[in-house]
């Protein structure tokens, strides 16, 4: 059977559906300073119909050289429709000022470009950010170039690489819509002229190696870019398409950019290891704190999605995957939205470990925690989940001597302790939930993620911000059995 369907629409558009279709298991890495999203996946389902979509535009319409950018442009992209079925769909960009090169206020694309890490490269060993960019950089890319037909004022795009980059584009721009609103529309230069490394060529994930990495998307902030990768094993809906995976990555920018400034030279990309002995150090703040950075970036793209389509999807994961048991394991481990999501021992002692590998499953505890507050208030999650994000955001940075946020944590002017010296001082699941709660105005909603957290983290419910009328039972009610 075909892994997709081409058919035409009542209206006599033509219409492209993609299904999940099966794919290999893949070893998933999560390696400071990339921020990795699991999962993405190519189009050979949907090449060949491309090519028939692009030969049947062709018949009737003149090809479009250099279309015009005017905004909002219409332009047709490929989204989920009301059945989680992707499929072209006419959208505005209102971000964007090259269509053709896909340069944007809010990022550019780069192609052809070469990124190797190499541990035996002394240029790579340096100290300065632009000398080693420069070292790790085979070849910088240039511009890319997309091509459309016009018909009725919309653009199509002509070719495989055009629907995937525009949507991708389009899929950072509903990302970027979404933060601004929570940030109040105030267009924060932190957030605009995001370099995107369209299909690029790197060894980042498994530098060890010296193979190109595939099939994933990823962000660095000491490098201050996203990357999507060629595909080449999984067949189903790729990375730059699936709306949840791109708002993903962008919501790891927006809180490296809030809580680390982006700063290359920040321990959070660096600590870890004694300059002495090489010997890896106090790893548990760190691990804390890239477990908060992926489980929020799950909880903001599901809420992208919902701005899209008005319901959300937390397993948005499940849109690149198939139906193996690997998959179907994955998946349950991330859709935050389920109820059994709870702290096990084993995870929390592995938090000091220099081989953590719990990042996305803690992470969906915090995500889990949010998600099921606003739920659980009065009036429902479609009430209180704006207000549960904004509070989230303005956590991540709040200079107020009575009110920090995780920036000041980490920067040590909450705990007194440090991360910013050789030997960190101790960031703990209570520390870093204090600050989160302390930035929920709204009490019931607060109560109810007291409640939350203490149940599904397992926090020390003398150590937290939270009334104890909030949480009495909190973790045989959330979480019946675990101990």
């Amino acid at each position: 059977m075909a892994p997709c369907c081409y058919n035409k629409r009542l209206d006599g558009q033509p219409s492209v559906q993609f299904t999940k279709t099966q794919r290999q298991k893949s070893n998933l890495q999560f390696l400071l300073p990339f921020y990795l999203v699991v999962i993405p996946a190519p189009l050979w389902c949907i090449l060949p119909h491309m090519r028939r979509l692009s030969l049947l535009l062709l018949a009737a319409l003149a090809f479009a050289c250099a279309p015009s950018s005017e905004t909002p442009l219409a332009i047709m992209v490929l989204a989920p429709n009301a059945n989680g079925l992707f499929e072209p769909q006419p959208q505005q960009l209102t971000t964007i000022e090259n269509i053709s090169k896909l340069e944007g206020s809010i990022a550019h694309f780069i192609g052809g470009a070469r990124m190797f890490v190499d541990a035996n490269n002394p240029k790579q060993a340096t100290g300065n950010m632009e000398q080693y960019k420069k070292a790790l950089f085979k070849n910088e890319g240039s511009g890319v170039r997309a091509q459309f037909i016009e018909k009725d004022g919309v653009l199509w795009p002509a070719d495989f690489h055009s629907w995937a980059m525009v949507t991708a584009y389009w899929n950072l721009e509903q990302a970027f819509l979404y933060f601004n609103e929570i940030y109040g529309k105030q267009n924060p230069e932190e957030l605009l002229d995001l370099p995107v490394y369209y299909w690029l060529d790197t060894n980042a994930l498994e530098p060890d190696k010296q193979e190109s990495n595939t099939d994933n998307a990823f962000f660095s902030g000491p490098l201050r870019m996203m990357a999507v990768l060629p595909f080449k094993s999984f067949q189903t809906i790729p990375m730059s398409i699936n709306l949840g995976v791109m708002a993903h990555e962008y919501a790891h920018f927006v809180l490296n950019a809030r809580v680390y400034h982006l700063d290359p030279y920040s321990p959070i990309y660096t600590v870890g290891y004694d300059s002495e002995n090489s010997l890896l150090v106090n790893m548990e703040p760190q691990n804390i704190l890239g477990s908060i950075d992926e489980g929020l970036a799950d909880l903001h793209a599901y809420g992208v999605i919902r701005k899209f389509d008005g319901n959300g999807m937390a397993n948005f994961i499940a849109w690149s995957l198939d139906e193996t048991p690997f998959s179907k394991e994955l998946t349950r481990q991330r859709n935050f939205s389920q109820g059994s999501h709870c702290m096990l021992p084993e995870w929390k002692t592995s938090l000091a470990s220099t081989k953590f590998g719990m990042a996305y499953r803690i992470g969906s505890l915090f995500a889990a925690s949010f998600y099921w507050a606003a739920t659980k208030t009065p009036g429902g999650r479609n009430a209180h989940f704006d207000t549960m994000v904004k509070s989230i955001i303005n956590a991540y940075d709040d200079e107020d001597p009575k009110n920090p946020g995780i920036r000041q944590l980490y920067l040590g002017e909450v705990s007194g302790a440090s991360y910013l010296t050789q030997h960190p001082g101790k960031i703990s699941l209570e520390d870093v939930s204090n600050v989160f709660l302390s930035h929920i105005s709204h009490d019931d909603l607060r109560c109810n993620a007291c409640k939350q957290m203490i149940g599904r983290l397992k926090l020390s419910q003398g150590n937290t911000v939270c009334n104890p009328s909030c949480y009495p039972n909190a973790s045989d009610e959330i979480c019946p059995g675990q101990p």
